[in-house]
């Protein structure tokens, strides 16, 4: 049985979750290293430190993480530069200090799959926010990073967006089959049914669904 557990880290609250199948595990978007983070991956084989994208509010805590558990980072090809560039993660404008972390182990494209205790980690390529953003299917779950939130959509205007790419990527997501929760990369939950039928950006798309 899959479980899901949600932190928000650092100063910009993002979301980083805890999937665990078992005794295994797959850390996402581990924004900061902490005290309620090293609980929560205690007596867990992590498997993969997974990010959706390489913004510094997603990756602070990839060091840490990574000399804990051992892990694999693994981040889509086109964000994999931003790890280790302070003006591409965009901690050199928005942070006291400046981050670069670890090279990445993994290079994710779309269409990738990696296995969790069973279950299928699925690689949708999603850029728009970051060249190389990816959203990761894990059985009924969607975590759709800073890609698709709920009622809204994430920023292009930072380096490397694209807001017509985005858009592309919001479209491939909506028009995947079925239903999924969507746990995003900042702020509360949703799901795929109700932002087909909501989100603005469907609306300024022309109607996606």
């Amino acid at each position: 049985m899959t479980e899901v557990k949600r932190l928000c880290l650092g100063d910009y609250q993002a979301n980083c979750y805890i999937v665990s199948v078992g005794p295994q595990a797959a850390v996402i978007d581990p924004g900061e290293f902490t005290p309620e983070l090293e609980s929560a991956v205690a007596g867990l084989k992590v498997r993969y430190i997974l990010l959706t994208h390489g913004h510094f509010d997603h990756i602070g805590g990839v060091p840490e993480l990574k000399a804990l558990t051992g892990a694999p980072v693994a981040v889509g090809a086109g964000d994999a530069d931003m790890l280790g560039d302070p003006d591409k993660n965009m901690s050199g404008d928005l942070q006291p200090e400046s981050f670069s972390c670890l090279e990445p182990d993994i290079l994710l494209h779309d269409g990738d799959v990696l296995d969790l205790g069973g279950s299928r980690i699925e690689v949708i390529a999603t850029p728009g926010h970051t060249p190389g953003g990816v959203t990761f299917i894990i059985d009924d779950c969607m975590f759709s990073g800073d890609t698709l939130f709920n009622l809204t959509f994430g920023r292009t205007d930072f380096p490397g967006g694209d807001e017509n790419a985005l858009f592309r990527s919001i479209e491939k997501l909506t028009k995947l089959p079925g239903d999924y929760a969507v746990l995003p990369g900042h702020n509360r939950a949703t799901t795929l049914s109700f932002e087909r039928r909501n989100n603005r950006a469907c609306r300024h798309f022309g109607g996606l669904s």
